[in-house]
């Protein structure tokens, strides 16, 4: 479903993600959007128009890979969690950002010393803001308070 489908990791170019033995990390920054999220306005609300299309044709029976019609609803049950995080679920965004920031701490621990108080930057929609806090709470644990500080960036237009 291109853009508005589920997050799945990529398995990469053949490049093995671990430094070389002889190789030592001594820095490591991530760049990502957001976590999982509902669709946009827009956009759910014309994927529930094509659902609904679908679902009221005069077919008889759908066959094939089309068969999960008969039974599908739509998964937007509540159009006001459109354009929200998904927080619940096996697609949860923020659980998703939650499990990196906490892989991430496990991989690269001997780069934080427990003191440094990091910048983890934000854009200014709620989704983002939402998923570089999850991101904070996986990586700084109980610490997330004191040693995690959420910089929103405005956008400038030019």
């Amino acid at each position: 479903t291109g853009t508005t489908g589920p997050y799945v990791s990529h398995r990469g170019f053949g490049i093995d993600p671990e430094a070389p033995y002889q190789c030592e990390v001594t820095q490591a920054h991530l760049f990502m959007r957001h976590g999982e999220r509902y669709p946009t306005k827009g956009t759910g609300k014309g994927e529930k128009k094509v659902f609904e299309k679908l679902k009221n044709a005069t077919v008889e029976v759908y066959k094939g890979p089309l068969s999960f019609i008969q039974d599908y609803e739509f998964f937007v049950k509540d159009n006001n969690r459109l354009e929200t995080e998904s927080d619940k679920g096996f697609y949860s965004g923020l659980g998703d950002c939650y499990n990196l920031g906490a892989n991430l701490r496990t991989k690269y621990d001997h780069l934080f010393d427990g003191k440094t108080v990091h910048p983890v930057f934000s854009s200014g929609q709620e989704r983002v803001v939402d998923s570089a806090r999850a991101f904070a709470k996986g990586f700084f644990a109980s610490n997330y308070t004191d040693l995690a500080s959420i910089q929103i960036l405005s956008l400038i237009h030019i």
